[in-house]
């Protein structure tokens, strides 16, 4: 039960974050002035901002996330 609660808070902090990243992104992305640039418009953004770092945590969060969760709902209870 410990591996899902946990696992369901890294999803759900792993989303918070993927979110708040998704939204400042998309405030700033008519800010770039080059679209034939070899990352493309919306890495272009992220790099531009620095949210590499904050963009790279939330996808661990999420797939730690998953993986907890999963792990935790498919484990064999101990105390039976």
């Amino acid at each position: 039960m410990k591996k899902v609660i946990a696992g369901l808070n890294f999803l759900f902090c792993g989303t918070i974050i993927y979110i708040t990243t998704l939204i400042i992104i998309s405030a700033n992305f008519n800010n770039i002035t080059e679209w034939s640039n070899s990352l493309g418009a919306y890495w272009q953004t992220v790099v531009n901002l620095r949210l590499i770092f904050p963009y790279i945590i939330s996808i661990v969060l999420l797939l730690s996330g998953i993986v907890f969760t999963i792990w935790g709902v498919f484990s064999k209870n101990d105390r039976s």
